[in-house]
């Protein structure tokens, strides 16, 4: 059962950011508008309107993206615009978007923090090197949160801002053998837990390190460029397929998730 001891006290014992790591990939920042351009949303009809997101109900809802695997040879970024919601019997933390269950990556929340985790096989913290955000979830408001994995350094952003408390790995990367989830990660099984109460509006997930400093974030639609693997706007509307509008044909299942129309 995946554990995070690290955080039993809010950033008690966190280490303190990590600002000289050398990765063993190549760095690329992506500035912010280039890949999250406001002025260059179109959507593949050239509708560059939003229409739908997910609601998860935080009990039985989650997307699977099956077979996409990730063995930790390049940078990883995973992002998502998510809004959490408040939850009568708050769980120990919940998953946004990852495939971890002692080994794999994921980006959670609890209600004291964001979390990315990236697990390297360490003895301690269930396996996983940490990022952590600096302040507390807000409920009910959406925000841009990215997990950056550059192949040394864990770091973590809210709303373009890069978060103090990162960390680097101390050994190769630990591969999940299961599916990435949104809204759950899985268990020993592979079946969803950690579920995720909350809309999530647009989710990417990229074989590059986009981000290194802080960026400006549009609150909108992501774009797809060579380095996307996957990409969902969930503007599907109905339906039981999250269609991938990055050319990867990694439709995700949608198993309970409710198509809400947007209200902007």
């Amino acid at each position: 059962m995946f554990a995070i001891l690290l955080m039993s006290t809010l950033l008690a014992d966190f280490p303190a950011a990590s600002t000289n790591s050398e990765s063993k990939y190549p760095q690329v920042h992506v500035n912010g508008l280039s890949c999250f351009d406001s002025g260059d949303l179109e959507s593949d009809n050239g509708d560059s309107k939003k229409e739908f997101k997910l609601e998860f109900d935080g009990k039985e809802n989650y997307v699977v993206i099956p077979k996409l695997r990730y063995n930790g040879t390049t940078p990883i970024t995973l992002e998502a615009l998510v809004t959490p919601f408040q939850r009568d019997v708050e769980p120990a933390r919940s998953c946004i978007l990852g495939n971890v269950e002692l080994s794999g990556l994921a980006i959670h929340y609890k209600r004291s923090a964001w979390m990315f985790h990236v697990n390297d096989g360490r003895n301690g913290n269930g396996g996983y090197a940490t990022s952590a955000s600096d302040g507390a979830p807000h409920l009910n408001t959406q925000v841009h949160v990215a997990g950056v994995f550059d192949g040394t350094n864990v770091r973590i952003y809210i709303d373009g801002k890069r978060q103090r408390f990162d960390d680097d790995v101390m050994l190769p990367h630990k591969a999940s053998m299961f599916d990435f989830m949104i809204g759950a990660d899985p268990d020993r099984q592979g079946k969803p837990h950690q579920f995720f109460k909350g809309t999530i509006d647009e989710v990417r997930i990229s074989k590059v390190a986009r981000y290194l400093d802080n960026f400006e974030t549009a609150k909108d639609r992501f774009i797809t460029d060579a380095d996307t693997l996957v990409l969902y706007h969930f503007d599907d509307g109905e339906g039981e397929v999250a269609k991938d509008s990055s050319g990867n044909k990694n439709d995700g299942q949608v198993h309970g998730a409710k198509w809400i129309k947007e209200t902007k």
